[in-house]
């Protein structure tokens, strides 16, 4: 994840309680590295330096948290197998694109929908064509 969400997640959405315990977490800083907050990891590096990185190592899937940045870089690669979007019901009337206007058009399969708390969370994975 970006650090704007790490920082979200830390101070607004689950300020008392961290929500990925037991997995490692990596979060993309522009700034110098700091040192690992128990399984939290913090890397100045491009997302996806680190995720042919992490692709080198045991282990399972990688999942990507959120953030336009991380995600624009990674869609740009190609490096997004599966998509996981949650819609939260709150009308912005502004805010950061999740999808650039640059993007390439990725066709989607719908895998999945689930609903809890009043989210409705939607799966899509890439159209083999």
């Amino acid at each position: 994840m970006g650090r704007k969400t790490f920082n979200q997640i830390v101070t607004k959405l689950s300020p008392d309680q961290w929500p990925y315990t037991g997995a490692t977490t990596y979060v993309l800083t522009h700034h110098s590295e700091v040192d690992a907050i128990g399984n939290v990891r913090f890397k100045n590096m491009d997302a996806c330096q680190l995720v042919e990185e992490l692709k080198q190592e045991a282990g399972g899937n990688i999942w990507i948290c959120g953030g336009a940045e991380v995600v624009r870089q990674l869609i740009e690669k190609n490096m997004i197998n599966i998509y996981y979007f949650a819609i939260i019901p709150v009308i912005l009337g502004g805010g950061v694109r999740l999808f650039d206007t640059s993007m390439p058009k990725i066709d989607l399969t719908l895998v999945e929908t689930k609903k809890y708390n009043g989210i409705v969370e939607v799966v899509y994975s890439q159209r083999q064509i």
